[in-house]
């Protein structure tokens, strides 16, 4: 992506225009005065980082089109010199020394990590709050959740502090905020951004960097510097499948069996797929070929596993977790070793049948979740559509793709009723990430027009 790319962006035009050093000044104001409890920690060596930045590029020298861009990371990633807490009673006092390879890639690429996020503890709840930062709220409307785990950085994107920045995806925690929020997000294939050094990671492969951006423009700008192999991760070696976003056969599920959608929402995506068919893709319904539930049984036992092996590395999780996360441990100590492997077989098997589903179709168009943003008081919505849901009912849609390890796009797809976003999503087979892209840039644009 070059810089007349970028030149594109209003974000980034606004920046190139007042000077690296006066947006990165302003972004850690606005952070510090921002009512909706987006950051829980700010860098503080962003200054002395921003005016390196205004040298670079007032010498000619950029490190990329991202150099002096004022970005975050959420607060389950490492960052030299901030504190990473994430969420937990557990790693409050827990400061690294150095950055997780994510972030050492956003830092290589001349960004300035203006702070770290708000999320969930142990990322692992679909709204944002902990007993150490409190609750963040919706910038649309601060009595509203951004969902979670990375409502966060939802929050800070939308609140227009950051243009862009780092979430993670391990049942939807980017596309979900990225919808209630009106931004787009990105969660990769496997592989497509690699990541090491980091924290324990809960689900294994299941979640995934997911960057997060205010429009098309930056996320791809994001997903440019953060994109490649790396040998710190194996599964990083992925083969690319780069075929253009020409005519599409796209295929529509709007709900599940069994799980209400907000009409709203399922009306937008009705809408979506019209639009797709104007510009000249091949859309119609399809059913859905796996049992939802089933999968997302395996998505809870490799959480399960993973607090397990959380609470047998550290002694004070027993002592410091909340409950709910304790009986996670808890489950994952019964699922045993045997339990463990079945589920892995079972994900392999999944994964293969997806790879033959998406031989036939090249996109899956769907709802980013099945509900609207809810009270922010609330952990997750308790009715859709007038029907009884449980703390996933809103997330029915995302978690299998984690489970897949395919990629999907979160982008905003017109407005409800009373003026808030509604963000569907377009999943592809694994490697088509930047087909994907393709086609988000040419529907934002279409949307637009």
């Amino acid at each position: 992506m070059s810089a007349l790319d970028l030149g594109n962006s209003p974000a980034l035009r606004a920046i190139l225009e007042r000077g690296v050093g006066s947006a990165v000044a302003e972004a850690l104001q606005r952070a510090k005065e921002n009512s909706c409890n987006a950051f829980c920690a700010l860098n503080p060596s962003a200054m002395d980082e921003a005016r390196a930045a205004e040298a670079r590029r007032s010498a000619g020298r950029p490190l990329s089109p991202l150099d002096g861009v004022p970005v975050a990371v959420k607060d389950n990633m490492l960052a030299a010199g901030m504190a990473a807490t994430w969420g937990a009673e557990l790693f409050r006092d827990f400061v690294p020394e150095a950055d997780e390879l994510p972030v050492a890639r956003l830092r290589a690429a001349g960004a300035v990590v203006i702070g770290k996020t708000n999320t969930p503890s142990f990322s692992a709840r679909g709204y944002t709050w902990n007993s150490l930062w409190g609750i963040t709220r919706n910038p649309l409307d601060p009595r509203l959740t951004p969902g979670g785990s990375s409502g966060g950085m939802a929050a800070a994107i939308a609140a227009g502090i950051v243009p862009m920045g780092l979430g993670t995806d391990g049942g939807g925690s980017t596309r979900r905020p990225a919808a209630h929020c009106g931004i787009v997000g990105l969660k990769p294939s496997v592989g497509f951004i690699p990541r090491a050094d980091g924290f324990l990671p809960l689900m294994q492969d299941l979640e995934v960097v997911g960057p997060m951006a205010s429009d098309m423009t930056l996320l791809d700008a994001l997903v440019s510097v953060m994109a490649g192999p790396d040998p710190r991760d194996p599964r990083s070696r992925l083969l690319e499948d780069d075929r253009p976003a020409r005519a599409l056969r796209i295929g529509v599920i709007d709900r599940f069996p069994g799980h209400p959608v907000d009409p709203g929402i399922r009306a937008a995506t009705a809408a979506t797929a019209r639009r797709l068919e104007a510009m000249g893709h091949r859309v119609e319904a399809v059913a859905p070929f796996f049992d939802v539930d089933a999968i997302g049984a395996l998505a809870g036992a490799m959480t399960d596993a993973g607090f397990a092996a959380l609470a047998a590395r550290y002694p004070m999780f027993d002592q410091l977790a909340p409950e709910e996360y304790r009986a996670q441990a808890e489950n994952g100590r019964r699922l045993g070793a045997v339990g463990l492997v079945e589920t892995l077989q079972s994900i392999t098997e999944f994964r293969s049948l997806c790879g033959t589903w998406f031989a036939d179709i090249d996109v899956l168009l769907m709802p980013a979740v099945a509900a609207q943003a809810w009270p922010v008081e609330k952990p997750f919505p308790d009715t859709i559509d007038d029907n009884q849901v449980g703390p996933r009912g809103h997330a029915v849609f995302t978690g299998w793709v984690n489970v897949a390890g395919i990629p999907a796009l979160s982008l905003p797809s017109g407005m409800v009723a009373d003026g808030l976003p509604v963000g569907i999503q377009f999943i592809a087979g694994r490697g088509r990430d930047r087909m994907l892209m393709a086609l988000g840039m040419v529907y934002e644009r279409a949307l637009s027009a």
